[in-house]
């Protein structure tokens, strides 16, 4: 009998003759590290063109997602995208990355409900631009994906700038989402500077997991390249989430590692505190606290998801 980690995900591609079953990263396997079983998921990868922006969408889905299987104890309106009445959830990287490093936390995901996994403009599988492309023009491209897919109150999750994405989309669009996670929300003060936010990183760095800072740099260097990442800094370090926050009507639930370097326990509290329907959790582990436990972090999303 084969083991659960020698079992296979696929990844489809539209256009795709024949479906070529591989083996997933390593990492996607989720060993007994990250909590109890590997669980394979199929991974669409979707193009599209997305207010004049050709972005990459990664689609999780557990086997059997299709199948009529319910989400036991969710509230009705909820995520809802299709007669099951599952929840759907909506993942925004940080700056430099991709959806990438949200693989693991997406395969727990997708066994209570669809995960779409967004590579936003000019990152990750998402073809370089040449523009520069502001907080507000991300999250138009968040919710215009929302939009496109027929989500209704996905819970939207982002992850260091993103966390900046996922606010920007609360105010400028709140029709799209009712819950929110912040993931290690940028950034705070003390931290709100090109040389200390540096040092900050890296001293997050030699906190997490080789593989988590394989991924990290692999997607900064290969794929968002140095120049678009220069372009994109001044958004990370002059925008203040902080002064949003009163402004987000969406439940929201802000989330840090305990070992984070970047993102102090103290600020993202303060922050959820700021928030009318905010609520604070903290997690284990470090600035990428949903590779290095995606057990816990899906746990937590899931709970959030189910919350009355």
């Amino acid at each position: 009998m084969r083991s659960p980690l020698a079992r296979l995900a696929r990844v489809r591609r539209p256009g795709d003759v024949h479906r070529t079953e591989t083996p997933p990263p390593r990492w996607l396997l989720l060993s007994r590290r990250y909590g109890s079983r590997a669980i394979p998921v199929d991974h669409d990868l979707e193009r599209r063109t997305v207010l004049g922006h050709r972005i990459a969408i990664k689609v999780f889905r557990s086997p059997g997602a299709n199948a009529g299987r319910s989400l036991s104890a969710a509230p009705a309106g909820i995520g809802v995208t299709g007669p099951t009445g599952r929840p759907s959830f909506v993942l925004v990287h940080g700056i430099g990355v991709s959806s990438r490093y949200f693989h693991p936390v997406a395969a727990f995901l997708a066994e209570h409900g669809t995960v779409l996994a967004i590579d936003l403009p000019g990152y990750g599988e998402s073809p370089r631009v040449r523009q520069d492309v502001t907080l507000a023009d991300h999250a138009d491209v968040v919710a215009e994906v929302i939009r496109m897919h027929g989500l209704v109150d996905p819970v939207v999750v982002g992850h260091s700038m993103g966390t900046q994405i996922v606010a920007q989309l609360a105010v400028d669009h709140p029709e799209v989402a009712d819950r929110l996670v912040l993931i290690a929300p940028t950034l705070p003060p003390r931290t709100r500077g090109l040389l200390r936010a540096a040092l900050a990183l890296g001293i997050d760095t030699l906190r997490e997991p080789l593989l988590a800072n394989a991924v990290v740099l692999g997607d900064y260097f290969l794929r968002c390249g140095i120049p678009y990442y220069v372009r994109q800094l001044p958004h990370l370090i002059d925008d203040a989430i902080e002064e949003r926050a009163p402004r987000i009507r969406a439940r929201t639930l802000v989330l840090v590692g305990d070992r984070d370097a970047v993102v102090d326990r103290g600020f993202a509290r303060d922050l959820a505190d700021r928030i009318p329907r905010g609520a604070f959790r903290l997690g284990r582990g470090p600035h990428v606290v949903m590779f290095t436990d995606p057990l816990g972090v899906a746990r937590a999303i899931v709970e959030h998801a189910r919350a009355s």
